[in-house]
């Protein structure tokens, strides 16, 4: 398995299956459609009880954040949406994970409000471990693909793991939806 923020090259790297979120990228290669799904923002009922919810987007800043991102670019932003209304927050975040089950810990840790993919977070939801704020506010929706060179061209191995992913992943999304 390789975690990695760059593209891969499935022969040079010898990469059987891809993940990719976001939009379909330009390739030969195939794509199953996983997940639709959104971030959300989120924080420990510990941080809410001691720093208050914010009432509007505009109001995150006086907050401690949380962001994905890398120390080559600080500067994070956040696309929320309500009805007719959009508010893009930029920010440098208190503290900036680009990993997102860091992330989730550190939030769980009430060091801050943070968003995090729904289908990462969705059992910390419902176990109330975390708390979803501003939730009449949403983010874009995302895609995930699995990318991979078609059956005919596939290991086993990589066809089964496939399948597991596609039967664990939609009926879970479908139980929070």
């Amino acid at each position: 398995m390789i975690v990695s923020e760059r593209n891969l090259d499935f022969i040079e790297d010898d990469v059987d299956l891809s993940f990719r979120v976001g939009p379909k990228p330009d390739s030969g290669l195939t794509l199953t459609k996983l997940a639709t799904y959104r971030h959300v923002l989120v924080a420990s009922p510990t941080y809410i009880a001691e720093h208050g919810v914010p009432d509007h987007p505009d109001k995150l800043p006086e907050h401690a954040l949380i962001g994905f991102g890398f120390w080559q670019k600080p500067e994070v932003s956040w696309s929320l949406s309500r009805k007719n209304e959009e508010r893009v927050i930029r920010f440098t975040p208190e503290i900036g994970i680009n990993d997102y089950a860091a992330m989730q810990s550190a939030i769980k840790a009430g060091l801050g409000i943070g968003e995090l993919p729904s289908i990462l977070c969705q059992d910390a939801l419902a176990k109330r471990a975390l708390v979803e704020v501003l939730s009449d506010w949403t983010f874009p929706e995302i895609d995930l693909h699995a990318m991979h060179t078609g059956k005919e061209n596939q290991s086993r191995i990589a066809r089964l793991f496939l399948e597991a992913c596609i039967s664990r992943i939609r009926p879970q999304l479908r139980q929070f939806s």
